[in-house]
């Protein structure tokens, strides 16, 4: 298993290097709750399909430990991008 996460590092790590933001005009905010690996998903097809793009940034709240180690995982993943940034934001009543 390990091995199999050090390989899909390895190959996100050079899809980002590959692609980097090319409009520092537009600033992309997106919301997660709790869906860690649909957010990986949505990342992922930004990254391919979106032209021009520009940072991107993730406000998240992770209702359990689990949640939350999931979207630590994704920063790691994106980590060696600033123009990804994954943010914790505390919503209160949700």
């Amino acid at each position: 298993m390990a091995n199999n996460n050090n390989e899909d590092a390895k190959f996100y790590n050079e899809l980002r290097l590959s692609l980097s933001p090319s409009n520092d005009e537009v600033l992309s905010i997106v919301f997660s709750k709790d869906r860690a690996m649909q957010l990986h998903a949505f990342i992922m097809s930004y990254l391919e399909q979106v032209r021009n793009f520009g940072k991107l940034v993730v406000l998240y709240k992770a209702s359990t430990v689990d949640h939350q180690q999931s979207y630590i995982d994704l920063q790691h993943i994106f980590s060696s991008k600033k123009s990804y940034l994954l943010r914790k934001q505390i919503l209160e009543n949700n």
